[in-house]
């Protein structure tokens, strides 16, 4: 479905983030909200690709051979929603009205994918703040995928940096 506004050159946030790239996915410490973004390797392709000199439709060009798929716009324009949802791109991003309704199980019938790895995700979380951390009591932090708890001031494989003031 190209539009006019698949010429749009989106242009990634690289400012106030402290950015990881893991062997699966791309995981963003935003300085500022104090919120981790882990992008799922799809929306960690789009998200790399947006230097505000690359349009959607090539975007989704390189997106399709990538991944092996051959309409590939709804995908990157869905990448491109959530990542401006979480305030992952400079400025507004024009998006067309036909990608507002499309389900997850929609996308994947017009991008004819067959596993849901391919279909983008961005998950956000609030990272507790160093003071946070560091009080006795605090257990704010959920478990990992393997049923272990980190201990702070990381998450994961993330270490969170120092806040000042």
């Amino acid at each position: 479905m190209p539009d006019r506004l698949s010429h749009q050159t989106p242009i990634a946030r690289r400012d106030r983030l402290v950015t990881t790239e893991l062997a699966d996915e791309v995981v963003l410490y935003d300085t500022t909200t104090n919120q981790l973004h882990s992008l799922n390797p799809t929306a960690a392709f789009v998200w790399q690709r947006c230097d505000g000199r690359t349009p959607v439709a090539d975007i989704a060009h390189q997106f399709g051979p990538a991944f092996g798929v051959e309409q590939a716009e709804d995908l990157v324009w869905s990448a491109l929603d959530q990542l401006a949802d979480q305030g992952l791109l400079v400025g507004e991003t024009a998006r067309p009205e036909w990608v507002a309704g499309i389900s997850r199980r929609d996308l994947m019938k017009r991008a004819a994918v067959t596993a849901l790895v391919l279909v983008p995700l961005v998950r956000s979380l609030v990272a507790p703040t160093p003071a946070a951390a560091q009080s006795p009591g605090t257990t704010t932090v959920a478990p990992t995928t393997t049923g272990t708890t980190p201990s702070l001031p990381t998450i994961g494989r993330f270490w969170l940096p120092p806040q000042s003031g």
